[in-house]
Order: structure tokens, then C-alpha cells, then sequence
């Protein structure tokens, strides 16, 4: 079967039918799905209504013809292959028991208008083929075609081959949408030629009138069918991944690993195809903008992630166009796999951390003989995948997707000029992304992990509230609004969780016997491994709080011993409150700050939470400098070297654009915004620079541009959430998880249910030590004591900071901890309950 491009913009005279249909029967390797994927070959099928039997056509036609959005600018490297679409394609398809087939691999995401072309023979070819096909009904004599009715040689002139006149003016009548050629009216069949009644076609097909005069081209043109066909990027769960795409997602991920920039632009003609340790350096070197981190720890954090992936799928998709951002549902596996008697360990059932996916599970989960083993990732399809071992000539690799002029120097000063303190080995040539933690200086080959380890089985205490699980996914979507529906998919419990958990935490010099040292303020004598088994919150609190600002800023440096305070840094930045011997720090911008930290904003509350909790982590609970091994994956700015990091952070993005659509549906809101614009005037702080919706960020090219915008400019939140918003977005979120889409009747009711809105009490369940009284509970009495000391409302009792309770006797918390949304969640309404009715 041949492709001709041809060009359908002129008007086609033609007769509609019975209207048809057109469905989608597979793409690619994919049946049951309502849009087609760029790049894949498409299976479409023409349904007819009663009445119309292709038989009585020659061949159908196939037309495809790309429908772009007005407004929209397509890019340059796409203006020949868009102009090729827009064009259309024209495919004949002979009449055969296939007719009703038709394949075809669509190149652009948007939408596409399909059309079936029946070519129905004019009148003298019909009645060959009925008498063809009636061998009893023989034609009368009289019905012969004269001499004179032959085709004169006259019907060469060009007067007879002109296209209609309605189709030049486009004036053809609405009802008779049939091809008109102008022939010679000797020509004109005779009376006695009609075709036998029982040879009509049904009445939505009969004749034009051109047939019965002898004006019509010998094939007659019906459309029997028009649907808009819509074409997107599939990004669906790794595990559904067909094996071709899987094998195509991994070698395109070690291909962006094993080429240069310029090596791949060059070999794939690809201007989007840049190595893979690009995106590491970028997603480091913009969380440490003049302004504030662009990627993190404020309101756009999420979408920060998604903008610069967006870029990584489009590297990708110069090596196989097909590739689309998979994800991975990690509620689906905890419903399936976790067992709470096994603990964390039974994660591993799951076939992702197996030889067929990322690997480094049950192999690496058992501890080894040797202290200083690096447990690299040796199984999986990502085996010993390399780190890089330098730092140098990263930033120039990453040339065109910034302005040069701006990004680089900055990009530089991070990797190679020592602007960035965290780094293990300050020589940019002889360490690669690498940063203070206690391990050997050769333990930095290859990805390292110790999936779902975390001490042994300390990390089982994480399980219930801090891995993200169906239940809490829809506690997510109970919350107030989008601003609160952005938090929760950045904190610990969506996103955080993965940092430690999928790359474990051991070593360090803890064990069993490691005794929190006398000179702490809490828990003296204390194993600290214990610590972690009572508390939740104490584990956090240590793998968290240290692992960020401080580091940066240099506060501690490490061997494979363990790690050691860097006296003259701390010094200079007041590191711990150490100019003050360790005590309660009073002064809350340090070590770390800046100036547009305001009281309010997510920029703020981040600072204030490090330094005040690292203080904690080291002087209150008595950790001092004691770290941990956390794998390549672990919780720092370069982690995104562990292919692992790419799907857990997409399944952020799905929850994000899921929880849009629970607002827009459930709440009434409008994209692209849904209401951020209104909280944030409402709240009266903005965000730091970079992370309003009206902003410019940092990200350009993310999104295709508007008319009226200049294109390569840098973008703004508004016009990205725009564009990534249903209407308009090139990708489609498969969601192949009742228990997410059909909540209310999956699980809501079901006895499996475990709320995932709950109070947890933190910090005020001091108060209740010895009575015998649920979590929930303590938080209504907490919550109504207040209420009633303060003559308050509920509204006011739940906004306080615990920090600001003089009962509790903490004044040095950060303002993060609340009653709100940290404390009390179900008991002040920052969710609501997901089991049963909704109180």
C-alpha cells in the first residue's frame, strides 16, 4: 500500500452517507484505548450503518489531515513535518474483506480529522459489475451503448477534465456533495439504461442526479465516515509497558548516558538530545539560583520537576520518537505487596526492583561482611550504571537549553569553582557529583542502592504513614485547595519518602550498640537505632534535616569512619548554634538564609525548618554528626543519577495533573491556574521569585508558545500549567489503577480501607504520655482546650504554629509544625476522612 502525500485543502465535492464511525482498535502495542501515540502504528476501523455495503464501492480512501490549534507556534525543527501533515495524506485502501482496516502511524501529538472516501463506479461500470455479479439478470439489447455513445476522442480536451464549478467556488449545494465533470451531451445515457430496481442502492446512497444525466466522472466520491482522531504520548505505568517499549525506554536512557551532547545532536539530527549527567548538573545547579532553589522547597516544586523531565522525554525521544515519561504507582505495589508482618522488605516482591526492571533489591537488602561495601546496583537493566568521575565540561555540554550567558557561569560556578560546599572531593577533575557522606572515596563507581532497607527493619515504621498508599493518594485530593494539594505531593509522604527508601540507609557507624551520647538534651544513653523503632518522627527528624542546607553550606564533611563537624565553616555560618555551645538558637536565618525568605512562603518555612531542625537533629535528640549511607538516590540535589529517580518523580507529576482534574470537577475550578492565583492574594505573600504562577521561570522551550509570545523566551508557570492542562496537553496520563480512579467504589466502603487522613499527634502526644487514648483523640482534646483557654474558634485554634503554645514548652520549633497540617490533619480539616461517608 502506498502513502501519496497529496494535498487536501481544496473543497471535495462529496455525497455523505449514512453517518459512520471511525475506531481506534490498537496503538502500537496497546488495544482498548481512546487516542492514538505519535510514532506508532495505529490500527483504525470503519464502522457503517445499516444500509451501506462497501461492496458497491471500488475502494475507500483514507484521508488524514493534521488540525493544529490556532494560537499555538510550532518549533522550527518541526515546521517541514508539521507543513507535511497539515498537508494531509490521501491512501487508497482496494475493496477486499479488509476494506474496513486501515493502518497508520500518526507523527504529531493534537489532533488529527480522519476521513473514509467510498469511490463509488459510475453508471456504465456499475452495471458491469452487477452483471458481473447477476448472472441471472441479463442485459437487454436495448440497453447496449450506441456507436454514437462512445467516448468521443473530443473528451481529451481539458474542457471535459475541469474541475466543477461549485468546487471552484465552493458553491456545491449542501445535499449533493457529489464530483462534478463537465462531459458531452451525446454522452447522455438513454432511458432504457436504468439500472433494475432491485439493484438500487438504499436511499441515503442512491444516485446523484449527475449520474442519471451522464455529468459525473466515472467514480463517484461518498463520505462514509469523519472522526477526530487524538494523538498523544502515552506515559503509563513501568509495569504496563509493553517489552518493545521498555527495551526502547533502557536503551535510550544508556544511549543519553554513553553519548556526548554533541555526539547524539550530530548522530540523530536531533537538537533536543543532550547526555544524560545534564540533567543532574541542571537540576542541582538551578537549586542554588541567587533567588531561591528553582526546583525545590517552594510551591512549584513539582512542576519545576516536570518542566526539566519534559526536557529529559524529549532527549529521549531522539533516540526512539515513540518514548513517552513512564511512571511508577508506588500505591499499587504497597496495596499489592506490603505485608505488614514482613515489614519493608516485602516491597521487594515487586517485580521493579527485580533483574527485569531497576534491580538492587533483594540482592542488596541483606547486610554484608564488609562495613564499606558500596551495594551497588549489579541486576536490573540499569546494572552497574556508571557515575560519572568528573565534574568538569558538564556545563558546557548542557549549551542551548539556557541562556548560555546566564545558566552556564552559574552551572559552573556549582560543579567546578567551589561555590557549592557540599561536594566530597573539591577537585572538579578528579570527583564527579559526589557529596559528603561516610563512605570510601572508591564506593562512587556505579549506582548504589539498598531498596526499602533502612537499618534492617527501622524502616518498617515508615511504612503506614510515609509511602504513599491509595488511601492517602484520595486524602490528597480532600485537601482544601490546589496550594495544599501541591504541598502534599511535595512532603515527605508522596515525595520525599522515595529519597531514603528506594535508596536505603545503613552504615555510618550505627548499629545496634550506637548509644546516643550523655551530653544530649534527650534520650541520653538511648541505642539510637531504638530511637528510630519508637518514633517515627525521630527518623525523619535524622534522615532529613541534616542532609540539605547544612550540607551545602559545608557544616560537616566525611570519611568512611563517619562524618566530623567542619569547625572553621560552622563557625563562620553558626553551624548547630555552635558559637552558642549547642543551646536553644534564638536566631532563626541561621546558618543558611535569604533575603527573600518572607514570613509566609514556602522559601521561608524551608530555611527556617533546616536550621532550626538541624539543631534539633544534632544538639536535642543527640545525633550530632552521625549520618547515614544513602545510596545514589538519596537526599541531595544530584540524586537524579539513579534511572529509578525519573518514574517515582513522574508519578508526582500524574498526581498533580489528577488532583487538577478532582478540582476542576469536584470544585469548579478553571486551569491553568485552579485557584492558585486566588489563595496566593488571599494569603497576601508571594513565593519567592521564580515559583508564582505569573512568573517567568527558569525554564524555557518546555511548552509549545502562543501567538503574540516570542518563541525561546523563557516561560511562565501560567503558560506551562496552560498547556499541560487537558485541553491542551501532548501527553496522556494512563491510569491503569481502579483503586486511583474509582475510589468511592473500590476501596472507600471496602473493609481493606485504612484512612490515609489521620492525626499523628506529633509533638503534643508529649502531653498525653500514660493515658490511654487514640492519636485522634488526643488531637480533639488539644484542639478544644485551646479552643476554650483562648476563646477561639476551632478555624483559629488549628492555624496555630506549636512553636507559639506556651504549654508545650517548644519555642524553638519551626513554624512548619502546626496544628493544621502537621499535628492534627483530620481533626483541624486538612483532609478529610477516605474511609466510609465524609464527616
Amino acid at each position: 500500500m502506498a502513502f501519496v502525500i497529496a494535498s487536501l485543502a481544496s473543497a471535495f465535492c462529496l455525497k455523505p452517507v449514512a453517518a459512520g464511525d471511525i475506531d481506534i482498535l490498537k496503538t502500537g502495542d496497546y488495544e482498548d484505548t481512546s487516542f492514538a501515540e505519535p510514532h506508532k502504528i495505529t490500527e483504525l476501523s470503519l464502522v457503517t450503518e445499516d444500509g451501506v455495503d462497501l461492496a458497491n464501492f471500488s475502494d475507500v480512501k483514507w484521508n488524514v489531515v493534521f488540525v493544529p490549534v490556532e494560537d499555538e507556534i510550532w518549533p522550527d525543527y518541526l515546521q517541514e513535518v508539521l507543513a507535511e501533515e497539515v498537508a494531509g495524506y490521501s491512501i487508497a485502501v482496494p475493496i477486499n474483506e479488509h476494506t474496513h482496516l486501515f493502518s497508520h502511524t500518526f507523527t504529531l501529538p493534537g489532533n488529527y480529522k480522519v476521513s473514509a472516501i467510498g469511490s463509488k463506479p459510475g453508471r456504465r461500470m456499475s452495471r458491469q459489475m452487477e452483471s458481473q455479479k447477476e448472472k441471472s439478470t441479463k442485459a437487454p439489447k436495448q440497453t447496449k451503448a450506441p456507436k454514437e455513445t462512445k467516448a468521443p476522442k473530443q473528451t481529451k480536451a481539458p474542457k471535459e477534465t475541469k474541475a466543477p464549478k461549485c468546487e471552484k467556488t465552493g458553491s456545491c449545494d449542501e445535499n449533493n456533495l457529489f464530483e462534478k465533470l463537465k462531459a458531452p451531451k451525446q454522452t447522455k445515457a438513454p432511458k432504457e439504461t436504468k439500472a433494475p430496481k432491485q439493484t438500487k442502492a438504499p436511499k441515503e446512497t442512491k444516485a446523484p442526479k449527475c449520474e442519471k444525466t451522464g455529468s459525473c466522472d466515472e467514480n463517484n466520491l461518498f463520505e462514509l465516515a469523519s472522526s477526530n482522531i487524538r494523538v498523544r504520548y502515552a506515559r503509563r505505568d513501568v509495569i504496563d509497558l509493553s517489552p518493545s517499549d521498555w527495551d526502547k525506554y533502557v536503551e535510550a536512557v544508556w544511549t543519553l548516558k554513553e553519548l556526548s551532547s554533541e555526539e547524539g545532536q550530530r548522530r540523530f539530527d536531533c537538537p533536543n538530545f543532550y547526555n544524560i549527567d545534564v540533567f543532574t548538573a541542571m537540576h542541582g545547579s538551578l537549586s542554588h539560583d541567587s533567588r531561591c532553589d528553582q526546583n525545590h522547597f517552594s510551591l512549584m516544586q513539582e512542576n519545576a520537576h516536570h518542566a526539566w523531565m519534559t526536557l529529559l522525554e524529549k532527549a529521549l525521544q531522539c533516540v526512539h520518537a515513540s518514548i513517552a515519561m513512564p511512571f511508577y504507582n508506588v500505591a499499587k505495589d504497597k496495596r499489592k505487596y506490603f505485608d505488614p508482618t514482613i515489614g519493608a522488605r516485602s516491597m521487594l516482591d515487586s517485580p521493579i526492583f527485580g533483574p527485569d526492571y531497576y534491580g538492587g533489591g533483594s540482592a542488596n537488602f541483606d547486610d554484608r561482611d564488609d562495613l564499606y561495601d558500596p551495594y551497588y546496583v549489579e541486576d536490573g537493566r540499569f546494572a552497574n550504571f556508571p557515575l560519572r568521575q568528573n565534574r568538569t565540561e558538564l556545563c558546557d555540554e548542557s549549551k542551548g537549553l539556557f541562556d548560555d550567558d546566564t545558566y552556564i557561569p552559574l552551572c559552573k560556578s556549582i560543579l567546578e569553582e567551589g561555590a557549592y560546599k557540599g561536594w566530597r572531593n573539591d577537585d572538579p577533575t578528579k570527583s564527579g557529583l559526589l557529596v559528603h557522606e561516610p563512605r570510601d572515596d572508591d564506593s562512587y563507581k556505579y549506582v548504589s542502592a539498598r531498596r526499602w532497607h533502612i537499618y534492617g527493619d527501622v524502616g518498617d515504621i515508615l511504612m503506614p504513614n510515609v509511602v504513599p498508599s491509595h488511601e492517602m493518594v484520595n486524602a490528597m485530593t480532600s485537601t482544601r485547595d490546589v496550594t495544599e494539594q501541591f504541598k502534599y505531593v511535595a512532603s515527605p509522604k508522596v515525595h520525599g519518602y522515595a529519597h531514603k527508601l528506594m535508596s536505603g540507609m545503613w552504615g555510618g557507624g550505627i548499629d545496634e550498640s550506637t548509644l546516643i551520647p550523655p551530653t544530649s538534651q534527650l534520650n541520653k544513653g538511648v541505642p539510637i537505632l531504638e530511637t528510630f523503632r519508637r518514633k517515627s518522627g525521630l527518623l525523619v527528624a535524622f534522615a532529613w534535616t541534616d542532609e540539605l542546607s547544612t550540607r551545602q553550606a559545608g557544616c560537616y564533611q566525611c570519611t568512611k569512619e563517619g562524618c566530623t563537624v567542619n569547625f572553621q565553616i560552622a563557625i563562620e555560618k553558626n553551624c548547630y548554634n555552635i558559637n552558642n555551645n549547642f543551646g536553644v538558637p534564638q536566631d532563626r536565618t541561621q546558618p543558611v538564609w535569604s533575603e527573600y525568605a518572607v514570613e509566609g512562603n514556602q522559601w521561608y518555612k524551608f530555611l527556617e525548618q533546616m536550621n532550626q531542625a538541624s539543631w534539633m537533629k544534632f544538639a536535642l535528640y543527640g545525633y550530632g554528626t552521625y549520618h547515614a549511607n544513602s545510596g545514589t538516590f538519596g537526599r541531595h540535589e544530584w540524586a537524579n543519577q539513579d534511572p529509578i529517580f525519573y518514574v517515582h518523580h513522574a508519578f508526582t507529576f500524574l498526581l498533580n495533573d489528577f488532583g487538577f482534574s478532582k478540582l476542576v470537577e469536584e470544585r469548579g475550578e478553571v486551569p491553568p491556574l485552579y485557584g492558585i492565583d486566588r489563595v496566593l492574594e488571599a494569603r497576601g505573600v508571594p513565593e519567592c521569585p521564580g515559583h508564582n504562577p505569573k512568573d517567568v521561570a527558569v525554564y524555557k522551550n518546555i511548552v509549545r508558545y502562543k501567538t503574540g509570545q516570542e518563541v525561546g523566551e523563557y516561560q511562565t508557570w501560567e503558560h506551562m500549567l496552560d498547556m499541560w492542562s487537558e485541553g491542551r496537553r501532548d501527553y496522556e496520563w494512563v491510569i491503569n489503577d481502579e483503586f486511583i480512579t474509582n475510589y468511592d467504589e473500590t476501596i472507600r466502603y471496602d473493609d481493606s480501607c485504612v484512612d490515609g487522613c489521620v492525626d499523628e499527634a506529633l509533638i503534643i502526644l508529649n502531653d498525653y504520655r500514660g493515658i490511654d487514648i487514640t492519636l485522634e483523640e488526643m488531637c480533639q482534646d488539644f484542639v478544644g482546650k485551646l479552643q476554650n483557654s483562648n476563646n477561639i474558634s476551632k478555624e483559629e485554634a488549628c492555624a496555630y504554629q506549636l512553636k507559639d503554645i506556651p504549654a508545650l514548652g517548644f519555642p524553638f520549633l519551626p513554624s512548619q509544625f502546626d496544628l493544621f497540617s502537621y499535628s492534627c490533619k483530620k481533626t483541624c480539616g486538612f483532609c478529610s476522612n477516605t474511609c466510609g461517608d465524609i464527616e
